[in-house]
């Protein structure tokens, strides 16, 4: 029974995951792709999760630990690069979006 849950439980995270890949691909602006790479960063984290529990494999988790970390990175990188692209169209008098 357990097994038949989790495995429903990675269907519909795929599902969700190509949801997400797909409205980045729609999506025109910076910033609304840079909350469907954190989007997709939380579903894999998810799917991380369900897989140790669904291998009990507990060692799986510290690899879920770091690859958080290095999103959270990741996208405060990309949130200053966008600041710092604004400020230089503000400073160029352009319009800032």
């Amino acid at each position: 029974m357990f097994q038949q849950v989790m495995q429903v439980y990675l269907i519909i995270l795929s599902v969700c995951l190509a949801g997400a890949l797909l409205y980045i691909v729609i999506s025109k602006h910076f910033t609304d792709r840079l909350v469907g790479v954190n989007l997709i960063s939380t579903l894999i984290l998810n799917t991380i999760l369900v897989l140790s529990l669904f291998l009990d494999a507990t060692s799986i988790l510290d690899i879920d630990i770091v690859y958080a970390l290095l999103s959270f990175q990741a996208v405060v990188v990309l949130s200053r690069l966008l600041r710092v692209r604004m400020l230089a169209q503000k400073k160029k008098g352009g319009k800032g979006k």
